[in-house]
């Protein structure tokens, strides 16, 4: 998995595990990746893709923008230690949870996705070297959505569904360790 969460599950015969409602609207970029993958992982996400939806990130203001332009990876400005070292103005620490304005990591788990991954000051979701929060592809891409997978509806909808979905690769996981059980 590519994020760190608690997660349980329920199965019973005979019954729907969920419903899902896809309103109607596309919206498609261009595909333009920044450079080859880097791993397998990068590899699966993108394999088959032509476009890549939903990577624009969304507008923070002037303020959101300099308080996140103080942070390394792993860092939140409503730390004091990071606001002391780093010399962060008074008038940039907001008040808010320890959670808020915390960049995320290159090269470890994400923190678990929620539908507000795009709004720093309530989601330990600021992107890892840019002063700005994740985009919905990015996100979906912490959940393990392909490239290839379109998402619909309004940007809201998009980030509610990204923020509450079962990661493809954990239910993927969860089916194969079910058929075995099953079939043992």
């Amino acid at each position: 998995m590519t994020q760190t969460k608690s997660r349980n599950l329920c199965c019973a015969p005979g019954k729907a595990l969920c419903t899902i409602y896809i309103p109607h609207r596309l919206v498609i970029q261009v595909y333009n990746p920044p450079c080859d993958p880097q791993n397998e992982y990068q590899r699966r996400m993108r394999a088959g893709a032509t476009a890549l939806t939903e990577h624009v990130s969304s507008r923070h203001s002037h303020e959101v923008t300099r308080r996140m332009s103080y942070l390394a990876e792993g860092e939140s400005v409503m730390d004091p230690e990071v606001q002391s070292r780093k010399h962060i103005p008074r008038d940039l620490v907001p008040r808010g949870f320890p959670n808020s304005y915390r960049r995320i990591w290159w090269d470890r788990p994400a923190p678990t996705i929620t539908r507000n991954f795009g709004t720093p000051s309530s989601a330990n979701c600021v992107h890892p070297s840019q002063p700005r929060g994740l985009t919905i592809r990015e996100a979906a891409r912490c959940q393990s959505f392909r490239d290839t997978f379109k998402l619909v509806g309004s940007q809201s909808d998009k980030r509610l569904l990204v923020g509450n979905a079962v990661p493809p690769m954990l239910a993927e996981a969860l089916g194969r360790a079910l058929e075995s059980h099953l079939a043992g």
